[in-house]
């Protein structure tokens, strides 16, 4: 009841809140949902469309002061009425509302909760994130205390420990931070009964916590680049194990929240094939997960496949890559799967299966990425036949593309050349219409006139300089090599 009339103090300090985006409950493991206001006749339609869920709205108006509001006086005074008459899970969700409350209504007054310490200890968690932040570090240090006192066994759950670590981690109290989450993780592998799942649910938020304030540690101008690199990779396993623990409780939000800071620790890890390597087995992990709980956030979902794929063919884990990639055409709607055709077609292909049923799907697709889909065919191609085939269709597919069409010329003559074990006549032939489309993209670019797609760039001017290049070497006569080698230089 006291949530209620919370809700609708905040719904009342904005006429307007922006809408929530997607994150982890801060509050409690259940699926979010709308609070009801305890006065429905008090509530109209236009309202109720503006209620939006609990943590935006705390997130929203978290700098807010709401004394002169009657509803957050009503709440007030609806939890300390009902502390002395509710059960002892309920003391705790309760005193740590009244906090909330107060501290929301200006008023720095302790909550004082007897003869229950996690209590006192919920009561505290919202006043550590409020204001200076070495008071919250001392207040966070108290509460470990609290809950760990001397000489005597751990008091509370996961979620008590897993707040508190969230907390830490809020006001950079990076190392207790660290210390709360792994209690309770401890916590969540106690050999009890089955857990529920919102103890699964805490553990993944502890897990989070704990990996972001390992990264919270780093500190690039005072650590050698090895130091940092197992800083992250200690924390990747906590990612990982987030991830998990979300798809235990079958939690979207966990899940994709912890495979967003498992990318964002890894970026250093992404820009070369060997220093990629590190990345794969928490990625497969982490998208298992995503899968097992239908994590709709289809944009980052691609570019996690799209990393993980470029990691697989680094290796050339072609069997790894086929199986990944037929996973994500399953899990991402089909405006989505333009960019993973590159890679479909070449774990296909390198594992001897035919991308014939596929490859007319590709048709509806822009000429550019037709052709890249078709060079790759061309790359993987174990039969000749197959290859000049491939070849052919991305340069066909490009003859309104003239600019762009030159590239893939040079790469059919330079295949031809040195791998097809055909005439070097052919290759030549090639080279030389490649020439002739070089010479009208010039001859154009001169003309007022001409159209946009025409321009000869410095894209083009490297073609040609390649198309000379290899003009040169596949001539048998030194005055005609010694012309396309000037020529050559003449557009560098």
């Amino acid at each position: 009841v006291a949530s209620g009339y919370e809700h609708k103090a905040y719904l009342a300090a904005n006429s307007a809140p922006k809408e929530s985006t997607e994150t982890p409950s801060e509050v409690d493991g259940e699926e979010p949902e709308t609070s009801a206001v305890p006065e429905p006749s008090a509530v109209d339609e236009t309202e109720e469309i503006r209620v939006i869920h609990y943590d935006a709205l705390c997130a929203e108006f978290a700098a807010r002061v709401l004394e002169d509001s009657s509803d957050m006086k009503q709440a007030i005074a609806t939890c300390e009425s009902a502390l002395t008459r509710v059960d002892e899970t309920s003391t705790r969700r309760i005193s740590a509302m009244l906090a909330r409350l107060q501290a929301s209504s200006g008023n720095t007054a302790e909550v004082t909760v007897e003869n229950d310490v996690v209590a006192q200890v919920a009561a505290l968690i919202p006043r550590i994130t409020k204001g200076d932040a070495k008071d919250g570090g001392e207040m966070l240090t108290r509460a470990i205390r609290l809950l760990r006192p001397e000489g005597a066994g751990v008091v509370g759950d996961v979620e008590i420990w897993a707040r508190l670590g969230q907390a830490g981690l809020a006001i950079q109290s990076f190392g207790s931070a660290i210390e709360c989450c792994e209690q309770a993780s401890v916590l969540s592998k106690a050999p009890e009964q089955s857990a529920s799942r919102q103890s699964w649910y805490w553990s993944g938020v502890a897990a989070c916590a704990y990996g972001n304030s390992i990264v919270g540690l780093l500190r690039p101008a005072r650590q050698d680049e090895s130091a940092q690199n197992a800083l992250k990779q200690k924390a990747f396993e906590q990612f990982v194990e987030a991830a998990n623990y979300g798809r235990r409780a079958q939690r979207s939000d966990i899940v994709c929240h912890a495979a967003k800071c498992f990318w964002n620790a890894g970026t250093s890890f992404m820009a070369s094939a060997s220093a990629r390597q590190v990345l794969v087995k928490p990625l497969v992990a982490i998208l298992e997960a995503a899968r097992a709980t239908k994590v709709r956030d289809y944009k980052f979902l691609q570019s996690a496949y799209l990393l993980l794929f470029d990691c697989l063919a680094d290796v050339s884990a072609w069997e790894q890559g086929a199986k990944q990639v037929d996973a994500a055409f399953k899990v991402l709607p089909s405006n989505e799967h333009k960019p993973l055709w590159e890679y479909k077609v070449m774990f296909l292909s390198s594992v001897g299966k035919s991308v014939d049923e596929d490859i007319d799907i590709i048709s509806e697709y822009e000429p550019e990425m037709q052709a890249k889909i078709w060079a790759v065919l061309a790359a993987q191609a174990t039969v000749p036949f197959d290859a000049i085939r491939a070849h052919r269709k991305a340069i066909d597919v490009l003859k309104n593309k003239p600019s762009v069409r030159v590239e893939y010329m040079a790469d059919f003559a330079e295949w031809l050349h040195t791998s097809s074990g055909q005439p070097a006549s052919d290759a030549e032939d090639i080279l030389l219409s490649a020439v002739d489309v070089l010479l009208a993209l010039d001859g154009a670019q001169r003309d007022d006139d001409a159209p946009i797609e025409t321009t000869f760039g410095t894209k083009q001017t490297c073609s040609a300089i390649r198309v000379f290049l290899m003009m040169s070497k596949i001539s048998g006569d030194n005055d005609e090599r010694t012309d396309r080698l000037l020529m050559a230089q003449q557009y560098a």
